[in-house]
């Protein structure tokens, strides 16, 4: 029998999972507009400046889901696909889904992502299950509706699709600034007459 040939009749292995810092076929997820803006906004907050979100970041970000650690372990692992040490925004933005999943007692695995269910946002508001988010959903005993940052980052744009030379001549949103920038033009022309 040649070398790397089974006998006819047997099986193949099992497959593995690609071992530590091994690199495995990306998974891919279809976000909704709602998502979208939702996902790229807690990348943000989670990566600042770099361009992914390390370990520690991560554990730290992800435990505001309120699940069990041993839960957000399971969904690192089926998230982080390049490397084990760090996500990249596709990578977070699966991790996040997995956590929704989770949240709401939909399996959170390889399948559910593959299958891209739908599910409602994920709470990262220390809750960590339908119940917190049914919770969080209702409104207060207050006349004001109480709006969480996360319904904000939900309807605001995605960063990714950010023109920001559509951002040329828009005044400061800043008094301050506003103020200082007139003051400035006020100077120069001015001085301009003055010539």
């Amino acid at each position: 029998m040649r070398a790397g040939t089974r006998p006819i009749g047997t099986q193949p292995p099992p497959a593995t999972s690609a071992p530590a810092g091994g690199s495995r076929p990306p998974l891919k997820i279809k976000l909704s507009a709602k998502e979208h803006g939702f996902y790229s906004n807690m990348y943000s907050q989670a990566a600042g400046d770099g361009n992914s979100v390390r370990g520690k970041e991560a554990v730290t970000f992800f435990k505001r889901s309120g699940l069990p650690v041993d839960k957000l372990k399971a969904i690192w692992l089926v998230a982080a696909r390049a490397s084990n040490e760090c996500l990249s925004k596709d990578e977070f933005y699966v991790a996040l889904r997995l956590i929704a999943y989770q949240q709401n007692g939909m399996p959170a695995d390889e399948r559910s992502i593959k299958a891209n269910l739908e599910v409602s946002l994920p709470n990262l508001n220390g809750g960590g299950g339908p119940a917190s988010n049914a919770a969080q959903q209702a409104p207060p005993a207050s006349s004001k509706p109480e709006i969480s940052a996360e319904d904000i980052a939900a309807k605001l744009p995605s960063l990714d699709d950010l023109d920001i030379g559509q951002l040329q001549g828009i005044d400061s949103l800043i008094p301050s600034i506003d103020q200082k920038s007139k003051q400035e033009q006020m100077e120069a022309q001015r001085q301009q007459m003055m010539l």
